[in-house]
Formats: C-alpha cells, sequence, structure tokens
C-alpha cells in the first residue's frame, strides 16, 4: 500500500496497530488516524483489504448514505492532479480547500452531464443493501476506466427482508430438532445453559420473548442474503455486458455489523 500512497502509514501505537494519513500543513507534519468505528475503507485496511487504487491523482466517484470519516481520508491522499465528485448528503461539507465536488442527491445520477464528460479511476458506493446490484453496475460501468475498480459496501443483512421473513420462517422452526435449534444460537455467539435450552425446545416461535425471535430472524436473514449477495455478484462477473473480474471481498463485521467490502476489476 505504502508504494502507491506514501502518505498512508501503519503505526505501533503502545502496542495497537493504528494507521494514520501523514499530511504536511505550514511546513509541519500532522498524522491523522483512520477510525475503524467511523470509515468502511479504514474498517477494510484493518481486516486484510489487499488492494489499495486511491493515488494522489485519482479521480473518484464518491456515494455514501450515511456521515463517515472515510470521504476526509480520501481528501487527504487526492491533490491538485485528482478529483472526487461526491454526493452531498445530510453531513456537513468539508469546509477546508478541497478537489471534492460535490453533487445534490437529486443529481446523482447517470444522465448528469457530469458523468458524460469524466472517467473515473474508482467508482466508491457504501450502497448499504444489495438489492439489483447488477442494474447499479450495469448503469455506471461506462464511466469506469479500464482497470478502474469498483468498491461496494453491502449490507447483507436487509431490515425490510428481516420483517418479511419472520412469517416464514415461524413453521420451520417449530420442526428443528433441539441440536438444530442449539447451533443456531452458537452461531449468532449466544450460549444457552440447559434451563434455557429447554425452555426454548418447549415453545413455539410465536412465544418466544421478541429478543430471541429477533435474533433468530436476523441469523436466518443474513444466511439468507449472504447467499442471494455471492450469487448476484457470480452473476456480474458471468454477464456478457458486463467486463469485471473479483479481486477481493472483506468482511467488516468485527467494525459494521453485517457489512462487507468487495473490490471487483474493470477489464478490457
Amino acid at each position: 500500500m505504502n508504494q502507491f500512497t506514501p502518505k498512508i502509514a501503519w503505526k505501533n501505537f503502545h502496542g495497537k496497530k493504528k494507521l494514520y494519513s501523514v499530511v504536511s500543513k505550514n511546513n509541519k507534519t500532522e498524522h491523522r488516524i483512520w477510525n475503524p468505528y467511523h470509515s468502511k475503507l479504514a474498517a477494510a485496511l484493518f481486516n486484510g483489504l489487499e488492494i489499495f487504487p486511491f493515488k494522489s491523482d485519482s479521480k473518484i466517484l464518491y456515494y455514501e448514505k450515511l456521515q463517515s470519516s472515510t470521504l476526509n481520508h480520501l481528501n487527504d491522499i487526492v491533490k491538485i492532479s485528482g478529483k472526487i465528485y461526491a454526493v452531498k448528503n445530510s453531513f456537513d461539507v468539508i469546509k477546508s480547500k478541497t478537489n471534492i465536488t460535490y453533487i445534490e442527491p437529486k443529481n446523482f445520477d447517470i444522465t448528469n452531464n457530469i458523468f458524460q464528460k469524466e472517467n473515473f479511476d474508482i467508482i466508491y458506493f457504501d450502497i448499504m443493501d444489495n438489492h439489483d446490484l447488477q442494474t447499479k453496475i450495469l448503469n455506471y460501468q461506462h464511466i469506469l476506466k479500464n482497470l478502474g475498480f469498483l468498491i461496494l459496501i453491502i449490507n447483507y443483512s436487509n431490515p425490510v427482508e428481516i420483517s418479511k421473513s419472520k412469517q416464514s420462517l415461524s413453521s420451520s422452526w417449530d420442526v428443528k430438532s433441539t441440536k438444530e435449534k442449539q447451533k443456531i444460537f452458537q452461531r449468532m455467539g449466544i450460549p444457552l445453559n440447559s434451563d434455557e435450552l429447554e425452555k426454548l425446545n418447549s415453545l413455539k416461535f410465536v412465544e418466544l420473548s421478541t429478543v430471541w425471535k429477533d435474533n433468530i430472524t436476523l441469523d436466518n436473514n443474513s444466511t439468507m442474503n449472504d447467499f442471494s449477495f455471492k450469487n448476484q455478484i457470480n452473476s456480474i462477473l458471468n454477464n456478457e455486458k458486463l467486463s469485471f473480474q473479483f479481486i477481493q471481498e472483506v468482511n467488516l463485521s468485527d467494525f459494521f455489523k453485517n457489512m462487507k467490502l468487495i473490490i471487483i476489476q474493470k477489464i478490457t
């Protein structure tokens, strides 16, 4: 990573690994920390992201639904020869002199004149869900340079699908064996003592506490959506209209629950 971005550095701080932007300001060097709990890109680096394509001259199309520190970090990297086009969301605009052009959400559309004039090295979409990924990628692939990177942040547990799955889950849960039920709770990291396991086995799904029902539903939905998500990625890679190769999948759950970062590259 440092070969391409000398402004990013790992340091050991009292035995803990920390990531910094190294910024020169008024003839002084500042170290700006990347907090993996505040930035999904930072979380990906902490969790083993191997390809970091952001450079000082990168042209980046950037979209995220919720505020994070990621855009600030990219602003430290991209300089005069580069450019970031970012959707102007509900959070504060970076007020210092930057290479960021803000786009109103209503204008963040493929028909925008900006997208007719620019080709991007990187498209970064923190889209939060995996609904209709193929259409999203198909809409934007033509503005991505050859060998450019598409980075997707996915929430593979969709809240809408969670609510829809409860009804169908109830009947399937009631016929599961004690071992099957216990295995699900173990997978969620919730150990059950003998009394809790006996209670769990004696009750039907509708009789369980709200907390238990929500956890069971979340586990079921996460597994279902993870499978759907992978199928969509495979369809994208095999689609004749799309020219992408898979680079890496990074699980961000240590810092952002049910989140993954996917990086794919456009190939000629």
